[in-house]
């Protein structure tokens, strides 16, 4: 169970304001915090605060719109007009249908419609003159009841022929394929030359203004949600955290699991799309938790350590066991300590800072598994932005980037990896380098890691891998010194304060990283 943030003898409500604060998506330590003003040989008291815990679920982001688009007759597809991630309207073409045979059935259903006219016109010339040679006493009443009868039958099969001539025009129509409603293409399944069959799912679309997370909670504390109520949403990989409003609970339970499935929906923000992996906090309840500066911490391996402070001023060692990190820099205490107690702090930097030195089969483990992720990335990503420079327009490059490349890099991860870009020069601000990355981010643009990947050890059981990107002449197009003005232009829109220009073919552009929380010994 993690708990998000905070508060002291206040409500839930204020509470959630707290966390807010702790979790924005700004700096990540809250100014004034423990760890902002303590420094190496202060000392501090260990304090005891009750506060909300919460329960983190994980989900997906959802639209709460979403069509699947398809044909209503048999034909051969011509022209798919859009693809994933377009945005269309209400009535715009999105495919077309070969329409020869259609048109042909509509043009044999006309001529037998004007046949069907043709033998109506003569059955009523028909059934008159018998009525009228019944009249003047030469006809019989059989003669004229026969003509009456083919009379009503010729205008049974016109009214038919009518019909279908309306039929066939309509199955016409539907050559053209239109957009029912507004929103973006996520999914492109058929192309030019493949058969259109009634049913078979040829675009899938969703409205993206109208996201959210669903996500299975827990049913003991599913039940205790209402409609309205705001909840913290926090979506990794584009680091954000928002609130937003529970839209629905499901009144279902997974026998299984026993878990609902609960709609939270999020707030308008371009960077989202279906699909994402996102977390909810769920609340569950109060409890009190011992917390000190994350400084007064030292690690040896699996050993973690304080320095006890007594009035005079002496200093002893204790061991302790910890919890939860909080974002304002403090961590809990599960065992070792009581409120009230001083102790020492010991470095400026965060525990964990000074990590051991991994293992010869430890680092292998991670430079291969390192290396193997970022070969994904990189490839994805290369044969992305070709095709979207072949296909479309240059500023086709900028889409594929903002919209395709955190999709791909969660793809090229698996369970205990994650991957991500950074670089020196910004241009999406939810690309900045995680903590461990910086220094050696730094020493890259000082060259002094030039062109040769690194292993960086994290503790607890995990490791780091950094490969640099130089930059391809692909990337100029949008990276360059000179950019097109159409280019320029969208870039401008897009990221205001884009500072990843100006680089030439070659130069160092950024890192590739790789998180590995399990690494395996070969």
């Amino acid at each position: 169970m993690i708990e998000p943030g905070w508060s002291r003898g206040r409500s839930f409500r204020v509470g959630w304001a707290c966390v807010l604060l702790a979790l924005g998506c700004g700096d990540e330590r809250e100014p004034g915090g423990p760890a902002a003003v303590a420094r190496e040989g202060e000392v501090a008291v260990v304090v005891a605060e009750r506060g909300p815990v919460f329960e983190w679920s994980s989900g997906a982001v959802a639209s709460a719109h979403h069509t699947v688009v398809a044909s209503r007759v048999l034909a051969t597809i011509e022209e798919v007009r859009v693809r994933a991630g377009a945005d269309v309207a209400v009535d715009d073409v999105l495919v077309v249908l070969d329409a020869r045979d259609l048109a042909a059935r509509t043009e044999e259903a006309e001529q037998a419609h004007a046949a069907a006219l043709e033998e109506q016109a003569l059955a009523e010339r028909e059934a008159e003159r018998q009525a009228h040679l019944l009249a003047e006493g030469v006809g019989t009443l059989q003669e004229s009841d026969r003509a009456t009868s083919k009379l009503r039958v010729a205008r049974a099969e016109t009214a038919r022929t009518e019909q279908a001539v309306e039929a066939a025009r309509v199955a016409r129509s539907h050559a053209e394929i239109r957009s029912p409603v507004k929103g973006r293409v996520v999914d492109r399944l058929a192309e030019p030359g493949d058969t259109a069959t009634p049913g078979k799912p040829l675009l899938r679309i969703y409205d993206p203004s109208v996201l959210r997370v669903e996500a299975p909670v827990r049913e003991s504390l599913a039940v205790k949600l209402h409609l309205g109520e705001m909840l913290l949403v926090e979506v990794e990989s584009l680091a954000l955290r928002v609130e937003g409003a529970v839209d629905e609970i499901v009144p279902f339970a997974e026998a299984g699991a026993r878990t609902l499935l609960v709609k939270v929906r999020l707030p308008a923000d371009s960077r989202l799309y279906a699909g994402l992996f996102a977390r909810v906090a769920i609340p569950a309840g109060e409890r009190t938790r011992i917390l000190v500066p994350e400084t007064a911490v030292m690690r040896e391996g699996q050993l973690e350590q304080v320095f006890m402070a007594d009035a005079s001023g002496a200093a002893e060692l204790r061991a302790i066991t910890t919890g939860e990190r909080l974002a304002d820099g403090r961590v809990e205490v599960l065992s070792g300590l009581r409120e009230g107690e001083r102790i020492r702090i010991v470095s400026r930097a965060p525990a964990g800072a000074d990590t051991p030195a991994a293992s010869p089969q430890e680092e292998a483990a991670w430079r291969e598994r390192g290396a193997e992720a970022s070969g994904r990335l990189k490839t994805t990503l290369m044969q992305a932005l070709s095709t979207a420079l072949a296909e479309g327009p240059p500023e086709a490059e900028i889409e594929v980037c903002r919209t395709r490349a955190p999709e791909l890099a969660r793809q090229a991860g698996a369970p205990g990896i994650r991957v991500g870009r950074t670089s020196h020069k910004l241009r999406n601000p939810a690309n900045a380098p995680p903590d461990w990355v910086e220094p050696w981010l730094a020493r890259y643009v000082a060259g002094e890691k030039a062109g040769e990947a690194t292993v960086v050890p994290l503790g607890g059981g995990r490791g780091g891998y950094l490969e640099p990107i130089a930059t391809a002449p692909l990337c100029l197009t949008c990276h360059g010194e000179a950019i097109a003005p159409a280019v320029a232009e969208k870039l401008r829109a897009l990221y205001p304060e884009d500072q990843a220009i100006g680089f030439r073919a070659g130069d160092f552009r950024g890192l590739v990283w790789v998180e590995l929380e399990t690494p395996t010994t070969p």
